[in-house]
């Protein structure tokens, strides 16, 4: 899948309830795929938050693949999500507590680079 006019038709069908059965082979296309899905960063965040280890290894993959720039409420909303995992009861699970702590390094690093000047965000406008 080489075509951008892809991306939102994909990240449609993963939001999707009918597709959940299928949600890891999607998310598994979309990380061999060489398209940038930088502007669905908190999408791909409430997935690794909300599915299961292999979904949030997934994620895991996409976004550190991700190009960006990225949106500066992108990654506030991507923050919001972190923190509900953490005050969650599925963050006990071992596994997906280390993918979801390299999510969040991700996410911090965006943030840090951001205080340092280093990269800027897209601006709203560019919706």
């Amino acid at each position: 899948m080489k075509d951008s006019s892809a991306i939102d038709e994909m990240m449609r069908l993963i939001g999707e309830a009918r597709y959940i059965s299928i949600r890891q082979a999607l998310l598994t296309t979309i990380w061999n795929s060489p398209l940038d899905y930088s502007y669905y960063l908190p999408d791909f965040v409430d997935i690794a938050v909300e599915g299961s280890f292999m979904e949030a290894m997934d994620c895991l993959t996409i976004i550190e693949n991700m190009e960006g720039p990225f949106e500066e409420r992108h990654v506030l909303e991507s923050q919001l999500f972190l923190r509900d995992y953490i005050e969650s009861k599925d963050a006990k699970d071992p596994q997906k507590q280390h993918i979801m702590s390299e999510i969040a390094l991700f996410i911090k690093d965006l943030n840090d680079q951001d205080d340092d000047g280093i990269i800027s965000f897209m601006d709203d406008d560019e919706d």
